[in-house]
């Protein structure tokens, strides 16, 4: 089996961290796997260290294919692409991705002043503490 789109807790809609979804992956008898976190590599670090660890200690795991999901506009539309490879360039990668998430949190603000002038209440700090990260919506 291969799954080559999974959101790890550094992505907005993603509960795991890289480890627990190794040790997932591991469980699943997946083949091959990518964590496609939105707008973001944090996770490649934890997930090489922990494949390192792995195969020391002579664990047969999943191959692992680097990745990342870059939300985007085209025309107007909500565009995601899926970029896979050991060749991904992080440093070339982290300003932009730093750019995509700052704007996605400045959104997330904004929908939050949008739902409090309609009359709800609604409090960041609640839902970053419900959520265990700062809400990304």
């Amino acid at each position: 089996m291969i799954d080559l789109h999974i959101h790890s807790a550094f992505s907005g809609d993603g509960e795991l961290s890289p480890e627990q979804i190794l040790a997932q992956v591991y469980t699943s008898g997946l083949a091959y796997f990518s964590i496609t976190d939105h707008n973001d590599i944090r996770h490649r670090e934890s997930v090489e260290k922990a494949l390192e660890e792995a195969s020391r200690r002579q664990i047969g795991l999943a191959h692992y294919l680097p990745g990342v999901e870059i939300n985007s506009l085209h025309e107007g539309l909500d565009v995601h692409v899926l970029a896979y490879g050991s060749t991904l360039d992080q440093e070339a990668l982290r300003p932009l991705l730093t750019r995509l998430r700052a704007s996605k949190e400045a959104q997330s603000l904004i929908r939050f002043e949008r739902l409090r002038a309609l009359g709800f209440t609604v409090n960041e700090q609640d839902i970053t503490v419900l959520s265990g990260r700062r809400p990304i919506m």
